[in-house]
């Protein structure tokens, strides 16, 4: 599918706040790469998001 224009960004502090059928993250990293977001959040790395 497609975004919608009129989305609502979010900053990472007001994402806990939210109810989880709210979110969705979209995160950039490809080929494993590991100082990417994808990567930091499949190895639980990330500071700011935990899944």
């Amino acid at each position: 599918g497609y975004l919608r224009e009129n989305f609502n960004l979010v900053d990472n502090f007001d994402l806990a706040y939210l109810q989880p059928d709210e979110v969705l993250l979209v995160a950039t990293g490809s080929q494993g790469e590991p100082g990417a977001a994808l990567h930091r959040l499949a190895a639980d790395s990330h500071p700011d998001v935990n899944l």
